[in-house]
């Protein structure tokens, strides 16, 4: 790796650390699990989800939708990419959980035998992020969402990652056809303002193999957005 390289990943990892050590208290979590875990002091090797390199992962998914990307001015483009990231307004992140091995947005008991099933609680903060996340999204046409799945690893077999991988996928997919089955009509940007992405087991929010560190695995993360110039 070049010395320019690892001066841009570290000016990153600066940047999303500074972003969090400032504004995580003033998130409005509604999911009490994740006010939880993110209130409790963590271990280093807790931190390797993207709650601590959410603005990487927003600069990356500007970069590379194109409906997005063409927006750029000019001068931003030709710019180094810490300059994009000092544009991107990040308004909230939120998570919808999921019950073990389920791929669909709302289901409270676990297609899996023995799986794990989601709590009352957990489905009303659910509910409650879901609808902040609509009126938030509906609110201002310049807002942007992601939709990131992910899931919760076990036997760390490459079997299992391909699976995951698919779960995840079909999770993140399945929140967007939620939102898009909310409307009566459409709005005709939808499909430009809304990106999905399932991220496997790859980047846990906990590592500890509790259960409620393979509860808080099991996601979608939301992420609503704004460039600002």
């Amino acid at each position: 790796m070049t010395n320019k390289k690892i001066l841009f990943i570290f000016g990153l990892t600066l940047l999303a650390c500074a972003c969090f050590t400032t504004c995580g208290d003033n998130l409005n979590w509604e999911n009490p699990i994740m006010k939880d875990w993110w209130e409790e002091e963590q271990e280093e090797e807790e931190y390797v989800s993207i709650i601590k390199r959410v603005k990487e992962v927003v600069y990356q998914t500007v970069i590379e939708t194109k409906y997005i990307y063409e927006q750029l001015p000019p001068e931003i483009l030709l710019a180094p990419p810490e300059v994009l990231l000092q544009h991107i307004n990040i308004i909230d992140i939120q998570y919808i959980l999921f019950a073990g091995d389920s791929k669909t947005y709302d289901e409270q008991t676990s297609p899996t035998p023995g799986g794990t099933n989601l709590t009352t609680e957990e489905m009303t903060s659910n509910h409650k992020v879901f609808s902040n996340m609509k009126i938030d999204f509906d609110s201002d046409p310049e807002v942007m969402l992601i939709l990131h799945g992910h899931a919760n690893p076990v036997t760390g077999t490459v079997q299992e990652a391909i699976e995951l991988t698919e779960i995840s996928t079909a999770r993140a997919k399945s929140v967007l056809d939620a939102l898009e089955d909310s409307y009566l009509t459409v709005p005709t940007d939808f499909d430009k303002r809304v990106t999905t992405k399932g991220y496997g087991g790859d980047r846990n929010l906990s590592t500890s193999g509790s259960t409620t560190s393979s509860t808080i695995n099991r996601r979608v993360e939301i992420i609503l957005f704004k460039l600002e110039f």
